[in-house]
């Protein structure tokens, strides 16, 4: 499983201020959770590359966290072909206009509010889990 939590990785791309920080976060959650995957399966980025049927270096510099302009949808499915059990949570976040911040874990039809986007994100995963 990934070293990173989403809220955690969310977190800090709100503390720097990046443009779109939610889409960010869930794409580093991603890339952590590919890195795993492909270091319990035993798979170097040669063998992993030919794999995902993707050159080596696009693969070497994604994992190196060089991955805004790879789509989240690129980056599930390298998971699903490395590691198909791994456990993923699609999450939008929003603050609405009385500051209060929404999640929605949409892989479980979760919405939850709270003070802080960590809160809203750990709240939605308790509610529908």
């Amino acid at each position: 499983m990934a070293d990173r939590h989403p809220a955690e990785a969310l977190s800090v791309y709100f503390d720097v201020e990046y443009p779109d920080p939610a889409t960010m976060a869930r794409k580093s959650v991603l890339v952590s959770t590919l890195r795993d995957a492909l270091q319990n399966q035993k798979l170097g980025t040669d063998a992993a590359a030919v794999l995902l049927g993707v050159e080596h270096q696009v693969l070497k510099q994604v994992l190196r966290g060089r991955f805004r302009d790879t789509p989240e949808t690129t980056l599930r499915s390298w998971i699903v072909e490395t590691a198909p059990s791994q456990l993923l949570y699609s999450v939008e976040i929003e603050q609405e206009n009385d500051g209060r911040w929404l999640a929605e874990v949409l892989d479980i039809a979760a919405l939850a509010y709270a003070k802080t986007p960590l809160g809203a994100v750990a709240a939605a995963i308790r509610t529908g889990a």
